[in-house]
Order: C-alpha cells, then sequence, then structure tokens
C-alpha cells in the first residue's frame, strides 16, 4: 500500500502503485480542480492554459521491483467534437504511445497507456499538457500483472482506499462544540459567530481562499440593495467587518476575510479540505462529517453535537438524509404568482466571471501596463493599509484594476495609503497608476512623514512605466507614513491604485517598458474551432431585446421554449467576459449532477466573447490590439440547487405582505431577483426583478432542519421556495443567516439543546445577541438588561437637525427609513464635537460598542481623570461603521466620545457599554 506521505512509494507484492494526479510532487501549471469531487470521485489536475500549454505536473514512483508495469490514465475528452484538453505521459522519460483527452465520449475513463519496462526504486512521472485547453487528470496507475483499475464508482473508490490513492485511516478531528462546512460568506459568518460567542468551531472549505461567489477566485461583488439617502447601508454586523463598502465594482479579499477567520483562537480553519459524507449518530442526527484533504488524499472525520451547512449545494444535508427541495415550485403550492402553474426541475444557472488581461509593450502610452519593481506596494484592494472615503468605483479598464472617482462629488473623495515601514529611514515614495487621456492632470496628493506634510500635484495622464515619484522622505514604523490622494478641484477622472514605497540606496527607478512594441502587429488570439463562432453584431440577439421586468408578473417567454441565439456583448472592450453576470449558463440542466458540463460550455462561450471583442467587433478591435486574455476563472459562481427545508418555508408571500417574523434574524433588500434558466442564451426577458430595496424578513425557522436534529444550514441552501430564494440568495444577506446559524448554534451548545430548540425557548436571547453584534433586525430594538449605557443621560456638544444626542441609546443602529436614528453635531457649530454619557451611580465598564451611520470618523473614547478628560481607546477615520473598544475604564461617571478633529461627516448610531470582565488589551 502507498504511504501517504510520500504517494508514490509501494511494497514488494503489490499490484499498482497509485498516483492521485492532484499529490503530485510538482503540479507545475496545472490547477487542482476539487469541484466535482461527488460525481467524478476525486479532485483532480486541470491544464489552465488558455491555448498555451503549461508547464509539466511531475512526481516520482518508487517501484517495488523491476519488471513490465501497464500505464493506466485516468482522464476525460470534455468535447468529443474536438478533444481540445490532449495531453501526455511520460513515465521514466519516454512517452506513452496512446492519446489522452481525446475519446468518443466524455465520461471520465481508464485509459491504457501501453506498457513500461522499468527498474526498481524512483521513476517518473511527468503529465505533459499539449493543447493548454483545460486537459485533465484524475489519476496514473503503473499495474504489474493483470491488475485493471476499476470503471464503477464504488470498487474505483475501494482502490483508491487499498492502493493509497487515500489515506487508509481517517483522522479524528476535534473536538469540537459546532462544524461549519462551507467557507463562502454564510460559512465565515457562521464559524466566525460561533468561535465569539465561546464555542470551539471548525471550518471546511474547499477551496485554497474563503469568500465563495465573493472570493478573490471568483470575483462577484457581495451585495444586497443600495438604497437611497440617508438610508445607504445594506446588511450590517459580520457582514460589514468581511466585506466594506457596498458596490457593483467592490470586491472582497479573500486574505482579508481569512485574516477576520484566522484572529478567532478557537476556530480551526480547514482550507482545501472537502466534505464528502456523514456519520450517523442515529436516522436524525449527525455524527461526524467526512472529509478529504483535496491535495493529499488525508481523510478526516469532524465529530461534534451541531454542525451548520453553508455548501450552497446543502451536501450535509443531502448525505444525512435531510428533506430538500429543487427547481421551480407550482403556483399553487404556496400562492406564488411569480412561480410557473406546473412544477419544475429548472433554475437558475452559474457564471465564470472573472477573466484577467495582460497589457503588452506596444499599446497606448501608460495605457495599463506597470513593470515589476522592487520596494514594497500598497494596492488599493489591502483593506489593512487602505482608507477609502467616499463613492469610489472599481474599474479594469484596458487591463488595470484600481478605483477611480466617476467624476463626481470632486472635493468629496479620499483614499489613504498606510506605507508601514520596518524601520526608520529615508524612502523614496512612488504612485503607480494607469495613465489615460481621460484622467486628471492636477491630482492633490499629500505625503505624510516624520518632518511634516508634503503637497505634490500629479498629471495622471502621464507617468514613467506606470509609476510617478512623489519625493524622498523620512518615514518611521510609528509614523506618520501615509499618502493621501484626492479629488478636490480636479477636472477629469482621479485614479487610485497603489503605492511604493522604497528605502533610500535601492535603485529609485522602475524600468522602462520597451522602446518598441513586442509585435508591430499586435498580441494576437487565435480563436478555436471549438467556441462559438460570433463575427458581427447580427450574430447575437439584437442589442437591448433583453428586458428585466420590474413588475410582479411572470412573463411567458419564462416557460415557452426561448432559447435565442446569444446575448449580444455590445462594445464591452472584455467582450462582456469579465464581471457581466449574463454570461450564465446551467439553468436549463442540473447545476449539481451537470456542474462540470455547465462550466465547460462556459469556457466555450467565455472564448466566443473574446474573440468577438478581440478580434470582430469593429468598436473594440483596437483597443484591444496589444492586449492578452492570461487567465479565466474555472470555478464558477452558483445561483441556485438543493435548498433544505427546514420548519418553516420562505416563500413569496413574505415579500408580497412585507411580513416581520416574529423569529427574524436577518433581512433581504435585494427584492426578488429570478434569472431565466437560459441565462446566456435567453431570447427575450431576462429577468424578473421586483420588490428592490423593500425589506423583507428572513425567519430563523429556515436555518435548521426540519428531520435532522442537529443539522443547521445558511447561505443559499436555506429552506425557501425557488421564488423566495430569488431575493435572499445575494450574499450580504446570506452572511447574516450565516451569522444568525453561528449564534444560533453556540446558544444551543450552552443550553445542551438543539437547533429548533433555541426557537422554543431562547428566541429572544438569539436576537438580542445578533442586534449586539451589530446585526439589524426589523422589529427588534436593543433591549439588552446588561447594556449599561442605556441607564445614561446623554448630551453633546451640539446638535443636527433630527440627529439628538438621546439617538446613541434609542435602541436602533442604523437608518431605518427616515430615521437616522443617530446623533450628529450641529454643521457650522466649531469642533471638536463630542458626545457624552453620565452614569448616576458611577459604572465599572470594560467594553464599549460604537456603531457609525456610514464610515467611521476619528474619535477618541474619553473618560474623566480629575479636571480633565483622559484617551481610553481610539478609532481611526475610514474605518467600518462598529468598533469593540475595550478600555482601562474601571468606575467612571462618564463617557465621551470626541471627534479628533472637526468632522463634517461625524454621525454616531449606537453606544453600548458593558462590564464583561475582559481583560484590556495591552
Amino acid at each position: 500500500m502507498a504511504s501517504l506521505a510520500n504517494p508514490g512509494a509501494a511494497v514488494a507484492g503489490e499490484a499498482a502503485v497509485w498516483l492521485e494526479a492532484e499529490g503530485f510532487a510538482q503540479t507545475g501549471g496545472w490547477s487542482n480542480d476539487s469541484q466535482f469531487v461527488d460525481r467524478m470521485g476525486s479532485p483532480y489536475l486541470l491544464a489552465t492554459g488558455l491555448g498555451k500549454p503549461v508547464a509539466d505536473a511531475v512526481t516520482t514512483a518508487k517501484l517495488p521491483k523491476a519488471g513490465r508495469y501497464r500505464l493506466w490514465v485516468r482522464c476525460k475528452d470534455w468535447l468529443p467534437s474536438h478533444s481540445p484538453g490532449r495531453f501526455g505521459v511520460l513515465v521514466g522519460g519516454r512517452p506513452a504511445e496512446a492519446a489522452f483527452g481525446k475519446a468518443a465520449s466524455d465520461a471520465w475513463q481508464w485509459v491504457d497507456g501501453g506498457s513500461f519496462d522499468l527498474p526498481a526504486g524512483p521513476v517518473e512521472v511527468r503529465l505533459r499538457d499539449q493543447t493548454g485547453w483545460w486537459g485533465r487528470c484524475d489519476a496514473v496507475v503503473l499495474a504489474a500483472g493483470d491488475f485493471r483499475p476499476a470503471d464503477d464508482h464504488k470498487a474505483l473508490a475501494a482502490q483508491r482506499l487499498e492502493h493509497g490513492g487515500v489515506s487508509p485511516e481517517a483522522r479524528k478531528m476535534g473536538p469540537y462544540d459546532v462544524v461549519v462546512i462551507g467557507g463562502g460568506p454564510a460559512g465565515c459568518g457562521a464559524a466566525v459567530a460561533a468561535a465569539r460567542h465561546g464555542c470551539r468551531v471548525a471550518l471546511i472549505q474547499d477551496r485554497p481562499v474563503l469568500g465563495g461567489n465573493a472570493s478573490s477566485e471568483i470575483e462577484i461583488p457581495p451585495m444586497g440593495y443600495l438604497g437611497t439617502p440617508p438610508d445607504r447601508v445594506n446588511v450590517t454586523g459580520l457582514a460589514d467587518e468581511f466585506f466594506g463598502t457596498q458596490g457593483g465594482r467592490n470586491l472582497a479579499d479573500s486574505k482579508h476575510i481569512e485574516r477576520i477567520v484566522r484572529a478567532e483562537k478557537t476556530l480551526s480553519l480547514f482550507l482545501n479540505t472537502r466534505a464528502v459524507g456523514v456519520e450517523m449518530a442515529a436516522r436524525d442526527r449527525i455524527a461526524a462529517v467526512r472529509a478529504l484533504d483535496v491535495r493529499s488524499g488525508q481523510r478526516m472525520a469532524f465529530a461534534a453535537p451541531l454542525f451548520i451547512d453553508c455548501t450552497g449545494h446543502g451536501w450535509i444535508g443531502y448525505y444525512a438524509g435531510a428533506e430538500y427541495r429543487t427547481g421551480q415550485e407550482a403556483r399553487a403550492e404556496f400562492g406564488e404568482s411569480l412561480a410557473p402553474v406546473k412544477p419544475g426541475k429548472r433554475t437558475m444557472g452559474n457564471s465564470l466571471y472573472k477573466a484577467v488581461f495582460r497589457m503588452h509593450p506596444g499599446g497606448e502610452a501608460g495605457e495599463g501596463w506597470i513593470p515589476p519593481a522592487a520596494g514594497t506596494t500598497v494596492t488599493y484592494a489591502d483593506r489593512d493599509r487602505v482608507t477609502v472615503t467616499g463613492d469610489w468605483t472599481h474599474s479594469t479598464f484596458h487591463g488595470g484594476d484600481y478605483l477611480h472617482d466617476k467624476q463626481k462629488g470632486k472635493g468629496t473623495k479620499t483614499v489613504a495609503f498606510d506605507l508601514k515601514v520596518a524601520k526608520p529611514g529615508r524612502y523614496h515614495v512612488f504612485l503607480g497608476y494607469y495613465a489615460f487621456t481621460n484622467r486628471a492632470t492636477n491630482v492633490p496628493v499629500t505625503v505624510e512623514h516624520a518632518e511634516g506634510k508634503t503637497a505634490v500635484t500629479v498629471d495622471q495622464t502621464r507617468n514613467e512605466g506606470g509609476w510617478r515619484k512623489l519625493g524622498t522622505f523620512q518615514l518611521a514604523p510609528d509614523g506618520p507614513a501615509r499618502v493621501v490622494i484626492s479629488t478636490k478641484g480636479t477636472e477629469g477622472y482621479v485614479v487610485a491604485d497603489r503605492v511604493r514605497v522604497l528605502a533610500e540606496g535601492e535603485p529609485d527607478t522602475p524600468p522602462k517598458p520597451p522602446a518598441k512594441p513586442a509585435r508591430k502587429d499586435g498580441v494576437p488570439f487565435d480563436c478555436p474551432p471549438w467556441a462559438y463562432p460570433w463575427t458581427k453584431s447580427s450574430d447575437f440577439e439584437p442589442r437591448g431585446s433583453h428586458r428585466r421586468i420590474s413588475t410582479i408578473t411572470r412573463p411567458p417567454n419564462f416557460d415557452a421554449p426561448s432559447r435565442g441565439r446569444g446575448r449580444n456583448p455590445g462594445d464591452d472592450v472584455n467582450g462582456a467576459i469579465h464581471h457581466a453576470w449574463w454570461v450564465e449558463y446551467g439553468g436549463v440542466v442540473d447545476t449539481i449532477d451537470d456542474a462540470e458540463k455547465i462550466r465547460d460550455e462556459l469556457f466555450r462561450i467565455t472564448l466566443g466573447l473574446w474573440n468577438y471583442a478581440k478580434n470582430h467587433n469593429p468598436k473594440t478591435v483596437e483597443r484591444n490590439k496589444f492586449r492578452e486574455l492570461v487567465w479565466l476563472n474555472y470555478v464558477p459562481g452558483v445561483r441556485e440547487s438543493r435548498r433544505l427545508v427546514g420548519d418553516h418555508i420562505m416563500t413569496q408571500r413574505a415579500y408580497d405582505e412585507q411580513i416581520v417574523h416574529p423569529d427574524t434574524i436577518a433581512f433581504t433588500d435585494w427584492g426578488i431577483d429570478i434569472h431565466h434558466p437560459e441565462g446566456f442564451w435567453v431570447k427575450g426577458n431576462d429577468c424578473i426583478h421586483v420588490y428592490k430595496g423593500r425589506r423583507t424578513s428572513i425567519p430563523y425557522r429556515t436555518l435548521y432542519s426540519r428531520n435532522i436534529a442537529n443539522l443547521l444550514m445558511a447561505g443559499r441552501c436555506h429552506s425557501a421556495t425557488h421564488v423566495a430564494l430569488g431575493g435572499t440568495r445575494v450574499m450580504r444577506p446570506m452572511c447574516q443567516t450565516g451569522q444568525a446559524a453561528g449564534t444560533a448554534a453556540a446558544i444551543a451548545a450552552r443550553y445542551r439543546t438543539a437547533p429548533r430548540g433555541v426557537y422554543q425557548s431562547h428566541l429572544s436571547e438569539l436576537q438580542q445577541a445578533l442586534v449586539k453584534d451589530g446585526c439589524y433586525l426589523m422589529g427588534i430594538r436593543n433591549a439588552d438588561e446588561k447594556d449599561l449605557a442605556l441607564r445614561a443621560t446623554v448630551t453633546a456638544s451640539s446638535a443636527a437637525p433630527g440627529a439628538a444626542a438621546g439617538n446613541v441609546i434609542n435602541g436602533w443602529n442604523r437608518v431605518v427609513g427616515k430615521a437616522r436614528n443617530a446623533w450628529a453635531p450641529a454643521p457650522n457649530a466649531e469642533g471638536p464635537q463630542w458626545v457624552r454619557l453620565d452614569f448616576d451611580p458611577p459604572v465599572r465598564i470594560d467594553i464599549v460598542h460604537v456603531t457609525f451611520e456610514r464610515r467611521a470618523a476619528a474619535c477618541r473614547l474619553e473618560v474623566p481623570s480629575g479636571s480633565a478628560w483622559k484617551t481610553v481607546a481610539e478609532i481611526p477615520a475610514g474605518g467600518p461603521r462598529r468598533h469593540v473598544l475595550r478600555v482601562r475604564a474601571a468606575m467612571v461617571t462618564s463617557l465621551r466620545l470626541r471627534a479628533a478633529e472637526k468632522a463634517d461627516d461625524l454621525a454616531v448610531c449606537e453606544i453600548r457599554a458593558y462590564r464583561e470582565g475582559i481583560a484590556p488589551r495591552d
């Protein structure tokens, strides 16, 4: 049997040396694709070269004895009409004669690679991609005698176990109080909430990054409805921490999410770990979740009293025998006017969504090409080191990736980069940006350094190889060390992208682009013949023919045959293959059973669209002349599959009647948004989107299984109809369902009850815990008996109309309708401004919660010290809405939140104060 620590090892007498492709010592340019384990049995390697063969994957097989071995390779021809994913296998430097990735069907199958006379000991095995077009290899077997790997899935799983494809023993993990499966917004919310409420938590995620559809590898922006002033804040709580400012181009950052998760000391994170089954303690109770490390093949068992299914597909519920639904309910079942008359299996589809482009030398000067450079670079997306004020927009124009000010709100927007140098000294500071003719020529940039502040005016229509040197400055680890970009007084687009800092003495001039283009005729893209061949606008459906229905009615084309010629990308320079939600497919087939075929169809659509923009559309060909498509995401974002059934099934009625459920734990204001099952191919109406901006309550009873006693679920597999899911499925509301499920699990663990028991006996405690942790629940105000601030008398230096000081303890932590529920200083009052809580008798406080209306303003939390005020905590400007401050306050008669300087945007919604016996931080 092969050793897991050395997957190619073998002992004498074995019939086969089994090599799992994902376990190769070097995977080269091949990617580990673990999406389809449940259907094809294993992770596999995928050649993601976009027409350029990727680097070899290499490992060593250790043969027990010399002799003749037959090579077997489990692989797939994903499009037999053209066999685009061909690859070779070399054993001991000798290529196999068989063709891999070329077959008569698209089934996963073993291909006989012929016989090899091999010596005992180590023998090199290589996978050599021949096309770059998503060749795929599951496993390689060198078999002695007549051994043949099995085709039957059950028998194949047994052979993997016998021959070391996976570990012979399942490692017992834990102990844990709660196991959360799925690392998307809901899963991260559930895991962090449970950990913060005292549980030992395991978070299992099958990808190398967190965030699910919001992750940095998929890049769907985490959305909810944007609202209208003054009510511009969407879902709060952990969603605020994970995602920051909401916007259609404001993407999440997987590294930022992971930092929050890893900061919880009682939370254990398992990336690249796929749940593959469950062990049952009884018919209605899960004992453990079985999982697989998708790189090493190590099997694991995660046991706990409580489990939270955040897999999206509802895998844990499915494995455990939980009731679930798929597809569309009939209109009469729940009285849903937007449902079809007859039930059906169709759903919403999947999208690849993310592509990456490179601008090669030779393109328009400065337009998208930034060379590699020494030093330390801080980009606009680094949440820990960048503060964004105002409404900026993310853009990827000409291969870039940056923020711009939309030429609006001039003078109200800034982006500040924290340089954080390691030691005091003189440093060169550079501003990086993509120069273009529509940029502002007079951008105010301020460098804050140890000797003061230096103002520099930057012409963003020009730079030197992508960088503009701002000067050389004295910087120190404890600051100040910042670069602030402003929009004040500018005309044209202001860009905020990156800042580079470089110690004096290092080369301070970045390399220049080549003087001549690499190719005078541009960078070619040879479209493969199997991609969809659009060459002119009339090959698509007419522009503007796809309509979004905003009336509460089901259009006929949602039930009649509606396949067209494909949606016209217009003059999108990317051909709509990057960040276009409507390049979508899969709703007319099964988004679980056919997931790999859906992804492969999206490959064909996407390459055809890029070919149209790159080679055929007269409006985009010249702009794309020097642009190259260098990466295409292979992990689709999924909108809909299984929905587990809880004690309550959320339906359209919740939206129609604006029901505030007594067990409300979250809300959505996205409105019902149902995509046509044909997706990209639809002819006519593409979406039903109604009730936008109307908050709709999500009840707790949709977050635990009706028939599996210790299973909660959050995210898009919560209990809802197809129609209702159209409004809850977006990521910010789903993050709050995760936070609610994790909090409920912690309460269930504390009282040794089931999730249903929390609803029956501890519902108010759950709701108050969520409100305390920053969530907004419809109709639920702060009634926490432990909140000492509710007993205080509140005064302020001044107050704006409708923003009285007492609002900070009125029980609401956000704008609700037209009520700001916030204190804000009078607009023309002299600063600094403050709001003050007085206690009689004095109280002992060590935790203070401060929640702002939108983003934080720079403030100090102060307590009386003799005749003066002593600062016990500080809040920096531009951070998240909510801050939890640990203080060394002891007994106090007053608390004062004081603006560090005059702050026109200062507005505080809530102040809470607690004695929780938590030691202050040093």
